[in-house]
């Protein structure tokens, strides 16, 4: 009845059911409702799914949205909640990810696919975005539900978005000192050199995360720390030596050089 009255056609209608059932799922998509949902409820995902509407394309089963207004962590944790199947579409960056009555089943991501390309879109994700409504058949290559999601991976987001605030700036260019390094280098962990040799003073902090295998806030810290020791230190800085000593000139090994009581008489 809803569908049919043009005052009320464009507002969202989730069901909610007390106990989930097989048939609830069919009989929710036959009577136009745009998502399922069972007991208990979370209102951050009621929210989340009702502004995704506005978003809507005509008649379309598609949604325009943007990471500033619509997150992809708070976006995934509701599509999870539901029982509907598609796939989101970044519009900036190269990336995607596909989800399945409740299970988010496949994902790229700057080249890599899989889990690890779904944690790092959550964490460099940014833009427009499309999340299109319809079957999604396909196997994938891995499987997350809800539950994982809020216990294992966003507790590493929210640690990566406080880095963001208070640590390197993700387009900060570093490069190591190796001097320090030596010195250092025994009180640091053996695998700390998978994050060292990325600096290079060419790859920036966001660089460096999107190539270190390590989980992005682990390897965001262990930046982190090395920078406050000096053992990574700003890539310009380096440069600018370089090129003072380049002005420089070379040595003057094989030329006098005159005290002043010695100089030649001008007149």
């Amino acid at each position: 009845m809803l569908r049919t009255d043009a005052r009320s056609a464009h507002l969202p209608v989730l069901l909610v059911a007390r106990h989930p059932e097989e048939f609830h799922r069919d009989l929710a998509a036959g009577v136009g409702a745009d998502e399922y949902l069972v007991e208990p409820v979370d209102a951050r995902d009621v929210a989340v799914l009702a502004r995704l509407k506005a978003g809507r394309r005509g008649e379309e089963d598609v949604y325009d949205a943007h990471t500033a207004t619509l997150p992809l962590v708070g976006l995934v944790r509701a599509l999870l909640s539901g029982v509907r199947s598609g796939r989101v579409v970044l519009a900036e960056d190269t990336g995607a990810f596909v989800f399945r009555h409740g299970l988010v089943v496949d994902a790229s991501f700057h080249g890599e696919r899989g889990s690890l390309a779904f944690r790092r879109m959550l964490c460099f994700g940014a833009g427009a975005y499309t999340v299109t409504f319809g079957p999604e058949l396909h196997r994938g290559t891995f499987t997350l539900d809800r539950p994982f999601l809020c216990d294992q991976v966003v507790p590493g987001l929210e640690r990566f978005e406080q880095l963001r605030v208070r640590g390197l700036p993700l387009a900060a260019r570093l490069t190591v000192d190796f001097n320090r390094l030596a010195r250092e280098l025994p009180s640091l962990p053996e695998d700390v050199e998978q994050v060292v040799r990325l600096f290079d003073g060419r790859r920036t902090v966001r660089a460096m995360l999107l190539e270190c295998r390590f989980p992005e806030a682990l390897a965001y810290e262990a930046a982190t720390r090395l920078f406050m020791l000096g053992v990574l230190v700003p890539a310009i800085l380096v440069e600018e030596r370089e090129r003072a000593r380049e002005c420089a000139g070379p040595p003057r090994l094989f030329e006098p050089v005159l005290a002043p009581d010695s100089e030649p008489d001008a007149s």
